[in-house]
């Protein structure tokens, strides 16, 4: 496995997150499996994962069904979350609770979760004391809401050639870990402006790193067959998770929430009537 030393430069953010992302933002491209080491420290791994059994998971990807949106140059791109989600207050759903995925796909849920095991493996053997960090910063979240009680949550890519961005929520000084799968398509590479490295992301690679800390997007693809595909499969580790409570717990607070947000809402109806009457009766 080849070793890359790089820096990571001085950069406005600002000029690059949610910018279209193009290999020649970075002067070297990496298409062999490699470990990067960022001012001296191990940042990132880029594996060949072709002796890995994947049959299951590509079929499982390939299985689910994907809401569609038309991105900048008319493909059609979709994601979907799978794993566990923390509680979304302004949102549906004030409870921790499985992903869309896991609900509507329940065996295609379980075998992308287990697949990750293979990859936990390398990872412990190859970045140690991160992977101990993450086990360590995993193990405040309840087991019912953990992957193989490493990572809570994940999310897979279909022709999504996400713009630049930095993955929020995720626990900080922990990897997530990316397989990636494609049939007849040109680019769609991993672009890291910072450290100047653009990485291939071939068919049955995967790349291990801190979304958190870098900058990354997916360049431009094109498939050369009707029946081409990229998915990208991420897992990671929701700090968001640490609050969630038992899930009939989770279910019983957000139901007495409820109650008191409708009683302020009816209470608050009722106020703005008074208010209205009485303005409506001095005025007379």
């Amino acid at each position: 496995m080849t070793e890359i030393y790089t820096q990571k430069k001085l950069v406005h953010k600002s000029a690059f997150v949610k910018r279209q992302a193009a290999a020649s933002d970075c002067k070297r491209f990496v298409n062999t499996p490699a470990k990067v080491f960022v001012d001296g420290v191990l940042a990132a791994l880029y594996l060949d994962i072709s002796a890995m059994d994947t049959a299951a998971l590509v079929e499982a990807v390939r299985s689910v069904k994907f809401a569609t949106a038309d991105r900048t140059g008319g493909m059609p791109s979709s994601s979907r979350v799978f794993g566990y989600m923390p509680r979304r207050p302004m949102g549906r759903g004030d409870f921790c609770a499985a992903a869309s995925l896991d609900r509507d796909f329940p065996q295609q849920a379980e075998t992308i979760g287990a697949f990750v095991g293979q990859l936990a493996t390398f990872y412990a053997a190859q970045n140690p004391a991160v992977y101990a960090h993450h086990a360590a910063q995993a193990a405040k979240i309840l087991p019912e809401y953990t992957i193989n009680k490493l990572f809570s949550s994940g999310i897979v890519n279909k022709d999504n050639p996400l713009p630049y961005h930095l993955d929020g929520g995720n626990i900080p000084g922990c990897w997530s870990l990316m397989p990636v799968f494609k049939k007849d398509i040109e680019g769609g590479h991993l672009a890291c402006p910072e450290i100047d490295l653009c990485f291939e992301l071939a068919d049955h690679t995967a790349l291990m790193f801190d979304g958190q800390k870098l900058v990354h997007g997916v360049t431009p693809f094109t498939k050369t067959a009707p029946d081409g595909y990229r998915f990208s499969v991420v897992y990671y580790t929701m700090k968001q998770l640490w609050a969630c409570l038992p899930f009939e717990q989770e279910i019983q607070r957000a139901r007495v929430n409820r109650t008191a947000v409708e009683a302020r809402s009816a209470e608050g109806k009722v106020h703005h009537t008074i208010e209205k009457y009485l303005a409506k009766r001095n005025a007379h």
